[in-house]
């Protein structure tokens, strides 16, 4: 079983595989509503791709535009990330995506039933 430790380093380490190999105009692109120093001055290459990875990794980012998006984000970044070297097929993605979201949706419904019974034994 895989901890939430675990999980967390191996998205981090994928995100940081998808990013290094963008170009630095677009790494400013995407920075620019991530990375308050980047108005200013130009970072290191590295330390942008942290700012991203940290501004994408944090809870309240996740929350605020990932979440509630429509399209599921959470699920297409999920299958993406998950995905041998981050490549995903295009021709079947949206039944993919679809199938997943239904799963998710499932795993919520059966967690609803748990929720209301204790066991004390």
């Amino acid at each position: 079983m895989v901890t939430s430790r675990e999980l967390i380093l191996n998205n981090f380490m994928k995100l940081n595989e998808v990013l290094e190999k963008y170009n630095s105009a677009l790494l400013d692109q995407i920075s620019s509503d991530k990375v308050d120093e980047t108005i200013n001055l130009r970072l290191p290459r590295s330390i942008t791709i942290q700012e991203i990875i940290s501004a994408l990794s944090s809870q309240s980012y996740i929350s605020n535009k990932i979440t509630y998006a429509k399209p599921p984000t959470f699920a297409i970044l999920n299958l993406i990330l998950s995905s041998p070297e981050n490549i995903i097929q295009i021709d079947g993605f949206r039944d993919q995506v679809l199938s997943y979201v239904k799963d998710l949706c499932y795993k919520a419904d059966s967690l609803k039933d748990f929720s209301n019974t204790k066991n004390f034994e």
